[in-house]
């Protein structure tokens, strides 16, 4: 039971990365269907393979960030935090990891209000005439995944403060 708990807890922490790689393969399928498309002869230009690339691209995009923030291959400072002792560093990093957190959730409120202007508006895509708010829907996904972990390498960070002095 313990151990069934655990798989299912390691691939629900997985589920952003799991989600990427499907959007990746599918902007792969999308590309080639467009490709194909273009240059087999009688054949028509697929339409909206731009449209659902778009779509797939900020999915994989948005959903994606959480492991970059995961992996700290994310906006940083790298250049001129290096230039302080290590003990400094790490409260840079909690501080711009508090910062990124804090425009995360604020960028999620925001998306989240499109996201229901979208829905009450009945707002659709160009040509899939798909409803905006779920073709959004990734970018608040992303954004408030984002802001989890943030928060979680944050307090990683704090709590293992004091293990910057045994490094110097």
């Amino acid at each position: 039971m313990v151990v069934n708990m655990k798989k299912t807890l390691d691939i629900v922490k997985r589920l952003d990365v799991i989600a990427s790689g499907i959007f990746l393969i599918l902007v792969f399928g999308d590309v080639m269907l467009q490709v194909i498309t273009r240059i087999t002869p009688n054949t028509i230009a697929v339409k909206w393979t731009v449209e659902m690339g778009s779509i797939l691209l900020c999915a994989m995009l948005w959903v994606g960030l959480g492991q970059g923030i995961e992996h700290k291959a994310h906006i940083r400072f790298t250049m001129i935090v290096e230039m302080f002792p290590k003990k400094v560093q790490k409260l840079f990093e909690v501080f711009g990891d508090l910062v990124f957190m804090v425009f995360c959730c604020i960028l999620a409120f925001y998306t989240w209000r499109m996201l229901q202007f979208y829905a009450a508006n009945n707002t659709a895509t160009t040509i899939l005439r798909w409803g905006k708010q779920w073709t959004k829907l990734p970018m608040f996904i992303g954004l408030v995944v984002a802001s989890i972990r943030l928060a979680l390498v944050a307090l990683t960070t704090v709590s293992h403060l004091s293990d910057t002095e045994t490094e110097q």
